[in-house]
Protein backbone atom coordinates (compact mmCIF):
# COMPACT_ATOMS: atom_id res chain seq x y z
CA UNK A 1 0.00 0.00 0.00
CA UNK A 2 1.58 3.13 -1.18
CA UNK A 3 -0.10 6.33 -0.09
CA UNK A 4 3.08 8.24 0.53
CA UNK A 5 3.24 11.74 -0.68
CA UNK A 6 5.97 14.50 0.16
CA UNK A 7 4.86 17.56 1.89
CA UNK A 8 6.64 20.24 3.67
CA UNK A 9 7.48 19.61 7.14
CA UNK A 10 4.85 21.86 8.80
CA UNK A 11 2.12 19.96 7.58
CA UNK A 12 3.59 17.22 9.56
CA UNK A 13 3.94 18.73 12.75
CA UNK A 14 0.29 20.68 12.30
CA UNK A 15 -1.45 16.94 12.31
CA UNK A 16 0.59 16.26 16.16
CA UNK A 17 -0.50 17.72 18.73
CA UNK A 18 1.51 20.62 19.90
CA UNK A 19 2.79 18.67 23.18
CA UNK A 20 4.88 16.41 20.67
CA UNK A 21 6.67 18.92 19.07
CA UNK A 22 9.53 19.00 21.22
CA UNK A 23 10.02 15.74 21.48
CA UNK A 24 10.01 15.48 17.38
CA UNK A 25 12.82 18.42 17.25
CA UNK A 26 14.60 16.36 19.41
CA UNK A 27 14.38 13.31 17.95
CA UNK A 28 15.76 14.95 14.74
CA UNK A 29 18.66 16.32 16.22
CA UNK A 30 19.86 13.36 18.33
CA UNK A 31 19.38 11.09 15.66
CA UNK A 32 20.72 13.66 12.75
CA UNK A 33 17.80 12.64 10.65
CA UNK A 34 17.49 13.80 6.82
CA UNK A 35 13.74 13.39 7.07
CA UNK A 36 10.59 12.68 8.81
CA UNK A 37 7.31 10.56 8.11
CA UNK A 38 4.08 10.61 9.80
CA UNK A 39 3.10 6.64 9.83
CA UNK A 40 -1.20 6.40 10.68
CA UNK A 41 -3.65 3.75 11.66
CA UNK A 42 -6.35 4.25 8.56
CA UNK A 43 -9.39 2.38 10.45
CA UNK A 44 -12.19 4.11 10.93
CA UNK A 45 -12.37 5.66 14.39
CA UNK A 46 -8.21 5.69 15.41
CA UNK A 47 -6.26 8.33 15.82
CA UNK A 48 -2.87 6.59 16.32
CA UNK A 49 -0.29 8.32 14.46
CA UNK A 50 3.78 7.98 15.12
CA UNK A 51 6.34 10.42 13.30
CA UNK A 52 9.76 8.39 12.56
CA UNK A 53 12.56 10.04 11.87
CA UNK A 54 14.46 8.89 7.93
CA UNK A 55 18.35 9.36 8.01
CA UNK A 56 22.09 7.32 8.51
CA UNK A 57 21.76 6.69 12.40
CA UNK A 58 17.59 6.02 11.86
CA UNK A 59 15.87 2.37 11.90
CA UNK A 60 15.07 3.88 8.27
CA UNK A 61 17.75 4.95 6.05
CA UNK A 62 15.84 6.46 2.96
CA UNK A 63 12.46 7.00 2.10
CA UNK A 64 12.23 4.01 0.12
CA UNK A 65 12.71 1.71 3.29
CA UNK A 66 9.95 3.21 4.47
CA UNK A 67 7.62 3.04 1.00
CA UNK A 68 6.16 -0.25 1.55
CA UNK A 69 6.10 -0.82 5.22
CA UNK A 70 4.26 -0.44 8.09
CA UNK A 71 4.11 -0.05 12.04
CA UNK A 72 2.39 -2.32 14.47
CA UNK A 73 2.10 -6.32 14.76
CA UNK A 74 -1.40 -6.82 14.21
CA UNK A 75 -3.58 -5.64 11.06
CA UNK A 76 -6.05 -3.56 13.60
CA UNK A 77 -3.00 -1.25 14.78
CA UNK A 78 -0.97 -1.03 11.45
CA UNK A 79 0.24 2.58 10.87
CA UNK A 80 0.96 2.77 7.14
CA UNK A 81 3.37 5.90 5.73
CA UNK A 82 1.40 8.65 4.67
CA UNK A 83 3.07 11.72 4.51
CA UNK A 84 7.15 12.72 4.65
CA UNK A 85 9.38 15.42 4.04
CA UNK A 86 12.85 16.21 4.04
CA UNK A 87 14.30 18.12 7.23
CA UNK A 88 15.75 21.77 6.73
CA UNK A 89 18.37 23.09 8.68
Amino acid sequence: MDLLKKVEYTEIFETMDVETWPHIVDMIDRLEATAIVLFRNLNIGSNDQTVMAIGPNCTYKSIEDVRSGHLGDTLSSHQYPIMWAEVTR
